[in-house]
């Protein structure tokens, strides 16, 4: 099929904050910032799989993904060929290759970090942690043999105000940075501008991209509290929504209302939600150092086109950061789509789908096209894939996909109240976890929790905290992804 380039589309620059800004002196960027070369036109180059089945098209040359490759994976290899039967899918997409923009030719990526530096940061155990974070990855940046970094600087509390606008992190001194932060008029003032925070983060994600089309740009914000004005804050999401930038979410704390981040936040691109402590908020700064060299992809529209007599369900986004697209993701039961966001070499991302098949005379019925396009100036590459199932006659099924079957209860249990299906998808992410060499607290607190299902049904008795933990998308191990 043709491939119609993909538009950008226009925004409307951000409002101001709705609450009056406090009086405040101007601090200027960091002077002495390099220029920032002319980038030319991507180019990617095309790959296939060993079995020819996934296949890319579009323009190549040296940068850019090597490879992405789609692995469905079905609950049962075959379904019943009489009646309408449901089949769930797992999509597994894997990004490999070298960073989309090579060192050489300018900035590898642009990192907006949104700060929360209200009251309630005032604390011995939350912004000491924060400014040695910070410290620790501008010296993790600092080095450039994969390529220079920007980093911007937004710090909200009783207003909000911009530190550091796109400044090479080579040239940054950490001791300068925390300076400019400790001499911030909002520090420590009663108030949680998120509006602010966002609308002044999502101007410099516009500019940047305006500016670099070709850079992947990455918000950060991270709050211990809860914020004012969720309304406002929703309306600015919906701005920054219409460019293409990645939007994370950082939970700091016990005390972080981590629903109205998943609210904003979580389905957006990018869209992960992490509950972080005192002693992980250190690895999880590291883990944006790291991601930010491994960018192979600025943009990743995926679509699925479902064949006539095939009707689409329920799907859900299971890894990063699980999310619930709802019961009618498909437009008219047919047509799927959604911008993934950036892509990470070495990082899995996993979809899960719902499928109504018609009933058949034949032995197999395809189901429809799965189609991942990763737009570029010198055009989009696409990659694709078709999906068939096998049927059988009778009614029994064969035994079922573990693999599946638990990306099923994990995803299944959200927004959920029922205990049952909060304790299996509980196990499910023990299992996972375990396998995944998750953050050994986060396991822990799994066990403790399936217990307290399996005896008092519910989690009433864990602390707000733990809660929050357990609902939140939490940081592995360094090094291992996920």
């Amino acid at each position: 099929p043709v491939i119609e380039p993909v538009i950008e589309p226009v925004i409307e620059p951000v409002s101001a904050p709705v609450i009056e800004p406090i009086s405040a002196p101007v601090i200027e960027p960091i002077p002495d910032a390099i220029a920032i070369p002319v980038v030319a036109p991507v180019q990617f180059s095309a790959s296939a799989d060993e079995t020819g089945e996934i296949f890319a098209t579009g323009p190549s040359a040296h940068s850019g993904p090597a490879n992405i490759t789609i692995t469905p994976r079905f609950e049962f290899h075959s379904a019943p060929a009489e009646g309408s039967p449901v089949v769930h899918a797992l999509f597994d997409i894997d990004p490999t290759g070298a960073p989309l923009v090579a060192g050489t030719d300018g900035p590898v990526a642009h990192v907006i970090l949104a700060l929360d530096l209200s009251a309630s940061m005032n604390d011995p155990r939350k912004y000491p942690v924060l400014t040695r974070a910070i410290e620790n990855m501008l010296s993790d940046l600092r080095r450039t043999a994969d390529g220079e970094v920007l980093i911007s600087l937004v710090v909200f509390a009783y207003g909000a105000e911009i530190l550091l606008r796109a400044q090479p992190a080579s040239l940054l001194d950490a001791r300068h940075v925390l300076e400019l932060i400790d001499h911030s008029p909002l520090r420590f003032s009663r108030y949680t501008d998120i509006v602010g925070a966002l609308t002044r983060s999502g101007r410099l994600a516009y500019d940047s991209h305006r500016a670099m089309p070709r850079v992947p740009v990455r918000i950060y914000v991270l709050t211990d509290g809860r914020p004012q004005d969720v309304e406002g804050a929703r309306k600015q999401m919906a701005l920054i929504r219409k460019i293409p930038v990645d939007v994370h979410g950082l939970a700091f704390g016990d005390d972080a209302d981590l629903e109205t981040l998943q609210e904003l936040i979580a389905g957006a691109r990018g869209g992960t939600v992490k509950h972080v402590r005192s002693d992980t908020l250190s690895s999880a700064f590291e883990r944006i150092a790291q991601v930010a060299h491994r960018i192979v992809a600025k943009r990743a529209l995926l679509d699925i086109e479902l064949k006539g007599g095939v009707v689409g369900g329920a799907s859900y986004r299971f890894r990063p950061g699980r999310h619930a697209y709802g019961k009618h993701a498909f437009a008219n039961g047919q047509l799927f789509h959604t911008d993934l966001g950036t892509l990470e070499s070495g990082r899995r991302y996993s979809l899960l789908f719902q499928f109504r098949l018609p009933p058949t005379e034949y032995d197999e019925t395809e189901i429809g096209r799965v189609t991942l396009r990763i737009p570029g100036e010198g055009g989009p590459v696409t990659f694709e894939r078709l999906l068939c199932v096998a049927r059988h006659s009778g009614t029994a099924r064969p035994e079922p996909d573990p693999a599946v079957v638990e990306a099923r209860h994990v995803v299944e249990a959200l927004g959920t109240g029922d205990p049952q299906a909060q304790l299996q998808a509980l196990r499910a992410r023990h299992r996972l976890y375990v396998e995944e060499r998750r953050d050994p607290y986060i396991i822990e607190l799994i066990d403790r929790a399936i217990e307290e299902m399996e005896t008092h049904g519910s989690l009433d008795s864990m602390s707000n905290g733990e809660r929050a933990a357990l609902r939140s998308h939490t940081q592995s191990v360094v090094g291992t992804g996920a």
